[in-house]
């Protein structure tokens, strides 16, 4: 798949039904609900964080669909990088700025965007989806891929 995914970002606060409404519209043909994508990075590669496990039961970094889109990715070699833009310009409280950004020249936030849009597509190659559903709840994040 060569074209960029439609992405459905949802956006809330925590236990606010986002995993519910993912996997509901995670059931239309074409969509694959990825869960908070925003994490890949942490628990899959760096292990750090809580989870580490997909939905199919294998460690993400096993998981024929998180591998693929890791390796895609340039994983782990890539994973600090990334990791450090998510910190510096896509947490909760840049939102205001990245809703501005939206509105004018993205300056500092295209490789934030480009990062997006990477992950996003190397989901939609792995698993042939055209839509994305991503319940990482971010609203700085929903408003860089405005």
């Amino acid at each position: 798949m060569n074209e960029r995914p439609v992405v459905v970002y949802l956006t809330g606060w925590c236990r606010s039904g986002t995993t519910l409404i993912g996997n509901l519209i995670g059931e239309l043909p074409g969509a694959v609900h990825v869960g908070e994508v925003r994490y890949l990075y942490r628990h899959g590669v760096l292990t750090d964080g809580t989870n580490d496990i997909c939905g199919c039961g294998t460690r993400i970094a096993a998981c024929p669909l998180w591998s693929g889109v890791l390796a895609r990715l340039g994983a782990p070699d890539s994973v600090p990088e990334l990791t450090g833009r998510q910190q510096r310009l896509l947490r909760t409280r840049h939102t205001a700025a990245r809703l501005s950004a939206a509105a004018g020249p993205r300056r500092d936030t295209t490789v934030a965007l480009a990062d997006l849009e990477h992950l996003h597509t190397a989901i939609a190659a792995e698993s042939g989806a055209s839509i994305i559903v991503d319940s990482s709840k971010y609203p700085a994040e929903a408003a860089t891929l405005c």
